[in-house]
């Protein structure tokens, strides 16, 4: 895989060290940023590719919508779905989340093989939904 500009998992936003942009360091973060991303899309807003990310609300480009009105087992379907259908990710090993339906947020612990044969962790992604 090829270095991508860094995106802080605690702010969200580009990182900078000493005034230039942070790159991932290896596959490991690579592949947990667009895992990351990946939950955070919407399916149907990015005009390139309106398959891509999760069916959260139902828009013009698409029908489904998880958010209350659905059951978990559906939401957890289309998250791993979406999980192993990411760039880099070659299996899903396991897999945890946690819905809190007052806060509209999603946090995911899962453990996947990457493409380069090393199984990584990722803790606590979290989709927040809240301000819909």
């Amino acid at each position: 895989m090829n270095p991508d500009i860094y995106i802080s998992p605690l702010t969200n936003d580009l990182d900078i060290v000493r005034g230039r942009l942070r790159l991932t360091q290896n596959d490991g973060e690579e592949v947990r940023q667009k895992v990351s991303i990946t939950l955070n899309t919407f399916r149907g807003e990015w005009i390139f590719n309106i398959n891509y990310g999760i069916p959260w609300l139902s828009n013009e480009n698409n029908s489904l919508q998880l958010l209350d009105k659905t059951s978990k087992t559906i939401l957890d379907y289309e998250i791993k779905r979406a999980i192993v259908n990411t760039t880099g990710v070659r299996s899903l090993y396991s897999y945890g989340s946690i819905y809190d339906p007052m806060s509209r947020e999603v946090a995911v612990d899962l453990k996947v093989e990457i493409d380069t044969d090393n199984i990584i962790t990722i803790d606590g992604i979290q989709a927040s939904l809240g301000g819909l």
